[in-house]
Parts: structure tokens; C-alpha cells; sequence
């Protein structure tokens, strides 16, 4: 049974106060078997626990993985990571799903600071990282992100850059570049990176740009349900003609859209930043300027979308026609998102700041953020901002009777604006202020790891209106080592989290979704009651590790189709229920060569899996779930040469929302294929090509907003150029 908020509230303010004491007095000897794990070996100032296992389900992505991986969006360079699904907005928006959970409940960070965009707010609001730039990315699975935020009940993915330097390099000048082309849509990528410093003074310059042109697709772009619903009648009536069906099929989808191009996906996308440090002896002190400039295609508008009828009602807004723009290429251009964002982080840090503790680390991010969406006739028919800053403090102790653990602060305010060509309003305020402790011990054949978060959130509606949350979460999680190739990991925790002021007070169209949001004032705080089960087995040539998961929801925030409309539109609105996921994945890999043989090579095997539950007398299943998925690769690699040839299937999803259709299997084969040279003052020089789609499947994602009038791209071909130097 779900505990009572002020029961858990003291609580956790006795779990803070006492895990230093929790364990003997005398040393205990920490077992070597784990040694090569240590993260803090891989990931600067990422986790506190760096020395140790994790309890939690986490990913770490670094070095020549992440190379691999970057592609245009943070969601298709996680994408294929089990566990974690992209929903995708067209080429140019990829958001994430963990285990299911996505939107508000997964946190997308840079340096441990959310992006501060409007990603959480619309499914058509790109994510605001660049992947090419990240020195590594962490990906925690699950509800423990208690040094983050408590909004986090899904997960979060901490993208860790050197745009502000906390450290002197090794040489007077490093850096990085890429150059890369993507055949369907004729992309074209570049973008560099230099970090340098001597003495007491570090410095980093990133500069980015990326163009592309319409997405080339397999067949038609849009499915209509309607078309499936007209054969399932005719079979009825005892019409079998196959050919007849066919051809009645694709004359529907031809009046709808076109025949492989997704009309209006195009984008243009540039950015940077400059950053500077001082490094002393026992402290350091850096800020970074960031800039951002996005324009892309909103598919949704496009391939068949419709327009919707005037309304006669006083409370439905005329609606204009349409006009269309002529874009580079002398095509139908449609409506399209300009958004841009500028962006001050300054971190510090002191060692041995006061008795008792190692280290202070400090960060300050402030950003101003737009966008507009403007429709084809360049008229601005959508407005949003979001000017907002927030801080972080965290206080690193001193080992303690075995015990390690930090305490730390958190702090900030949102001003999240909204207009159209015919309404405009005052921007909503939220503020949140937060506590929070973890702390971990390791014996000699287990871990056990434990935290705690207090978040207060204050939400101001523009027409005034107040709304407090308290927010509070426990995690408590151990690992056990029976010897040195099993590891065995639980984790569970109680964790809340408050509503957004969108999910509150929004009261407005959104043709991104094609639907009219309405916010529910009279939400409460989600609470969710989570448990996971993990086992790892590494003996040389062969691994394997599996995870399960549930998550048990009390008023769970969702939106659900209602019969009402406005300004032609179907309301959207915020509701609550309970809802359960149960999932899991599992990983396999073998080396097929021995230690020490000309080639290396490598099998692997993956699969995941989630199901959903609602509470909802007129809903069954969460909206937008995964389906189920199963992967297969071989890579080889000689001397400088690497190759990697890798199969996906992707299940159908039959469980899915009223409002929603269901989504065919596909199957993906990738190729992919680099030859690296090493050329005097160039450390390093990494020519790379890869298949995508080879069998030109149409593939379309059950987590997209838009999977029905967006699939993704076709058969195609990808090559470009990795410098380091």
C-alpha cells in the first residue's frame, strides 16, 4: 500500500539523517572482482557513485559506440539502446521513450541541466541536444533519478559535453570533426569541436550545421484506417477480389499524399557555443554561451491531413485557408517551426570545501527560448516561450563507517508563454524548490545503495491561479555479487510527481496532434510504487543480462479523446486513473574469436518488451505504447577496418488506445562498414558508409504522435568523414 505523504516526508528526512550510521564501525573488505567496471574510469562528473556498482538499470554510451550511434535527433541516436524507443515527429524531432514512459516523465539533460526547450510541452518541440558534441551519454532506466528531479518516474539521459570545462586538457589543442550524408533525404551534416588550455585557463569552441531536404519513404505516406475498415465490409459481403482490393487501396492512399516523399519534412538546423574556465589547484570556476537556430516541416499539417469545418459556436475561431509557401526546391512548402534558443550555464566547484565533506559542485543555467509555428503562408499562427533558469549545489561527504553519499539543492522558475493569430495571454510561472540525499556502502559481497528527494513546485496560471505540489521520493536498491561473474541487482522506490502547468491550464489548439488541449486545474500529484529485478553474467567471451520491471501508478496524467470539439478541433483533455506497466528486456553477446586472434568479432542478441493497463472504464491501454522488439548483429573488425551487419524486428501493437489504430510489424537490416587511418597530425581519420533499410520495409513507430501520416525513411545510404586531431 502506498504510503501517506507526510508519513514518507519524515521519512525521508530520517533516511538522510541516519544511512551514515548504518553500518559497522570496522573496515570491510571490498571485493575486486568488479574493478573494470568502475565508471568514474569512463564518465566525468556524472554519478555520485562512480566507485561502485549501481543498483539502478543504467546504459553508459562513450567513445567509438557513441561515434556509431550520433545521428540527427536525440531519439533516433538512442533509438535502437533496449529498453529506450524514439517517438518520432518526422526526420527532424525524435523524443524518448524509456520502459514505456516518455513526454514529462523522461528527463533530457545536458550536464545535468534539462534542455529548457519546449520539448515536454508539444510532440512537434525538438529536443534540444546535439549528439555529435557529447563526450558521453548516461541513460538512467527507471524512477531513481532523484538527483535530478522527481518528474523523472520514467527515467533520464544525461548528455555530458566539455562546454564548460571543469578540467585542463592533455594537450594545448584537441578536437573533433564530422562530415556526413544521408541519401533520403539528401542530409547534409558538419560540425566541429576544439578544446584546449594550458596553465590555469580552459577553453571549448563547437560550431554545427545540418540541412535536409524532404524524406524519401517506401510507399505512400499516410494510412488511412478508413481503407481497412472498407475490406473488412466487403469481406463480409463476400467481396474477395485481392486485386480489386489492392488497387481500391492505393487509389485511396494516392489522393491522400503522394508516392515516396513525406511532403514538408524538411530542416535546417545550426548551433554552437564558446566556453572558458579557470582551473586551480583546489577549485575551478567556467561558463558557456550556447546557441541555437532550428527551422523544420510539421508533417502533421501535411500528407493528407485535413482541414477542419467551421464550427457554429461561439467558442470555435474561424479558420482561414490555406496558403503555401515555395520552398528552396520549388516545392509546396507547408506549415514549418522556427525556433531558437540562447542559453548562459557557469558551473564551480571547490575540493574539501568544509570539515566533513570532499567536494562542493555548483551549476547556474539560464535560458531564453521561442518558437514559431507559421503556416503556409507565412502568417504566425502559434507562439511558445520559455524563459527560465535554475541551480544545483551539491555537497559530496566524506567517507563515513563505509558510507559514501552527497546532499544537494536544486532550485528554479519557468515562464512558459502561449499565443495565436487571435488570442493571446500572460506566460504561467513555476517555480520548484528541492532537497535531496543518496548514499551508498559496499561490503564485501554486496552494495546497497539508497536516496531521497523533497520537491516543492508552485504553478501560477496566467488568469492568476495558484497550484502548490509537494513531491517526494524514496529509492532504496542493493547488488550482490554470489561470485565474480554474477551480479544481481534490486532496486524499488516510491516516487512522485507534479503536475505540469501545461497539463493544468492549457487551453488552446495544438494542430501538431490535431486537437484542442485543455488543461485539468484539479490534477494531483502522480505517485507511483516501482520495482525492477536485474541479473548480469560476464564470464570473457560471453555476457548476458536481463531486467524485468512494474510500475504501479495512482493518478497517472494522460490525455484522452473527449466528444467535445472547438475551433473545429477534438478536445484533448487531462485526465487521471490507474495504470500499471510491467515489462522487461534481456541482452546477449558472445565473442566468436579467441583473445589474441588477427580478427575480433562479436554475436549479439537483444530483446524488450512493455505492457500497459489503465484504469479507465472507457480506455484498456496507455496511448502511443512500445511494441515489442528483437535484435540481432555481427560485427567483425581487422587492424583499422570494423564492420557490423544488424537485424531488427519490430512486433505489431494490437494493444493500443480507442482513439488509436494499430501498427503493422516491420522488419530493418542495416549494414555499416569504417576504415580508420592515422595520418601525422591527425590522430585519427574514420571513413564510414552504411545500408539502412535494406529492404525498404514501411516502418512506422506505435510511440509517434504522427505514425500514421509519417512512416520512416526507405532504403538508403549513409556515408561521411570522423577527424580527430
Amino acid at each position: 500500500m502506498i504510503l501517506k505523504r507526510k508519513q514518507l516526508g519524515f521519512g525521508i528526512l530520517l533516511l538522510i539523517a541516519l544511512t551514515p550510521v548504518w553500518g559497522d564501525e570496522e573496515d570491510t573488505e571490498v571485493g575486486h572482482h568488479h574493478e573494470h567496471d568502475l565508471i568514474e574510469e569512463i564518465v566525468v562528473h556524472a554519478h555520485m557513485f562512480g566507485g561502485g556498482e549501481r543498483a539502478q538499470n543504467v546504459k553508459i554510451l562513450y567513445s567509438e559506440e557513441l561515434e556509431r550511434l550520433a545521428k540527427t535527433s536525440i531519439g533516433e541516436t538512442l533509438g535502437s539502446t533496449l529498453g529506450v524507443h524514439s517517438s518520432s515527429f518526422g526526420p527532424s524531432v525524435g523524443r524518448l521513450v524509456i520502459n514505456g514512459l516518455g513526454e514529462t516523465r523522461v528527463l533530457v539533460l545536458e550536464n545535468h541541466h534539462g534542455t529548457m526547450d519546449a520539448s515536454s510541452t508539444g510532440a512537434d518541440h525538438g529536443v534540444g541536444v546535439e549528439p555529435f558534441l557529447a563526450d558521453s551519454i548516461e541513460i538512467l532506466k527507471g524512477s531513481g533519478t532523484l538527483l535530478y528531479g522527481s518528474g523523472a518516474i520514467g527515467g533520464a539521459v544525461d548528455v555530458h559535453t566539455n562546454r564548460v570545462p571543469t578540467a585542463l586538457p592533455e594537450a594545448p589543442v584537441t578536437g573533433r570533426a564530422l562530415v556526413r550524408w544521408d541519401g533520403a533525404s539528401n542530409g547534409r551534416y558538419g560540425g566541429f569541436r576544439l578544446d584546449g588550455g594550458e596553465e590555469i585557463f580552459a577553453w571549448h569552441v563547437d560550431a554545427y550545421a545540418n540541412r535536409h531536404s524532404d524524406l524519401s519513404i517506401p510507399g505512400y505516406a499516410q494510412v488511412s484506417p478508413h481503407v481497412e475498415m472498407h475490406h473488412e465490409e466487403e469481406e463480409e459481403e463476400g467481396h474477395h477480389d485481392d486485386e480489386d482490393m489492392d488497387e481500391h487501396e492505393e487509389a485511396d492512399e494516392a489522393e491522400e499524399s503522394p508516392k515516396g516523399r513525406l511532403e514538408n519534412s524538411f530542416g535546417e538546423f545550426t548551433g554552437g557555443s564558446v566556453g572558458g574556465a579557470l582551473i586551480l589547484d583546489q577549485s575551478h570556476f567556467g561558463v558557456a554561451l550556447i546557441r541555437r537556430d532550428w527551422k523544420y516541416g510539421l508533417v502533421a499539417h501535411d500528407n493528407g491531413a485535413h482541414e477542419h469545418e467551421e464550427e457554429e459556436d461561439d467558442h470555435h475561431l474561424e479558420e482561414e485557408d490555406d496558403h503555401h509557401l515555395e520552398d528552396d526546391q520549388g516545392q509546396d512548402a507547408g506549415p514549418w517551426l522556427d525556433l531558437n534558443q540562447t542559453r548562459v550555464q557557469a558551473d564551480f566547484g571547490f575540493h574539501d570545501p568544509l570539515p566533513g565533506f570532499e567536494a562542493l559542485e555548483g551549476s547556474f543555467v539560464v535560458s531564453d527560448y521561442e518558437h514559431y509555428e507559421i503556416e503556409g503562408d507565412g502568417e504566425v499562427a502559434t507562439y511558445f516561450s520559455n524563459e527560465s533558469w535554475e541551480g544545483r549545489l551539491i555537497l559530496e561527504a566524506q567517507e563515513f563507517s563505509q558510507w559514501s553519499g552527497a546532499l544537494g539543492l536544486q532550485f528554479g522558475q519557468r515562464d512558459h508563454g502561449f499565443s495565436t493569430d487571435k488570442a493571446s495571454s500572460n506566460p504561467s510561472e513555476s517555480r520548484h524548490l528541492a532537497v535531496f540525499g543518496v548514499a551508498q556502502r559496499q561490503f564485501k559481497s554486496f552494495e546497497l545503495e539508497t536516496g531521497a528527494r523533497i520537491e516543492r513546485l508552485n504553478h501560477q496560471s496566467p488568469e492568476g491561479r495558484s497550484s502548490d505540489f509537494l513531491a517526494t521520493s524514496i529509492s532504496f536498491g542493493a547488488v550482490f555479487f554470489p561470485d565474480d561473474k554474477w551480479h544481481i541487482r534490486l532496486w524499488g522506490d516510491y516516487a512522485m510527481r507534479a503536475p505540469q502547468s501545461e497539463e493544468l491550464f492549457s487551453d488552446n489548439p495544438h494542430l501538431a496532434i490535431q486537437g484542442f488541449e485543455r488543461g485539468n486545474p484539479d490534477l494531483d500529484e502522480e505517485e507511483a510504487l516501482n520495482l525492477s529485478f536485474g541479473v548480469e553474467y560476464d564470464r570473457g567471451r560471453m555476457h548476458f543480462a536481463a531486467n524485468i520491471f512494474r510500475y504501479a501508478f495512482d493518478n497517472y496524467i494522460y490525455q484522452q479523446i473527449t466528444e467535445e470539439t472547438m475551433n473545429g478541433l477534438p478536445v484533448i483533455q487531462w485526465v487521471q486513473s490507474e495504470a500499471t506497466l510491467i515489462g522487461g528486456d534481456l541482452a546477449a553477446s558472445l565473442d566468436i574469436f579467441q583473445p589474441g586472434a588477427a580478427l575480433d568479432g562479436k554475436l549479439s542478441f537483444g530483446f524488450d518488451m512493455v505492457r500497459t493497463d489503465l484504469n479507465d472504464p472507457h480506455e484498456k491501454y496507455l496511448p502511443r505504447s512500445p511494441a515489442n522488439r528483437v535484435f540481432v548483429s555481427a560485427e567483425v573488425a581487422r587492424g583499422n577496418f570494423w564492420a557490423r551487419l544488424s537485424y531488427t524486428h519490430v512486433f505489431d501493437q494490437d494493444d493500443h488506445a480507442s482513439y488509436e489504430t494499430a501498427t503493422d510489424s516491420y522488419d530493418n537490416l542495416d549494414i555499416e562498414a569504417e576504415y580508420s587511418l592515422n595520418m601525422g597530425a591527425v590522430e585519427e581519420l574514420t571513413l564510414f558508409m552504411a545500408g539502412r533499410n535494406l529492404g525498404n520495409e514501411d516502418q512506422r513507430q506505435h510511440t509517434s504522435f504522427v505514425k500514421d501520416l509519417a512512416p520512416m525513411a526507405a532504403r538508403r545510404m549513409e556515408a561521411g568523414i570522423r577527424i580527430k586531431f
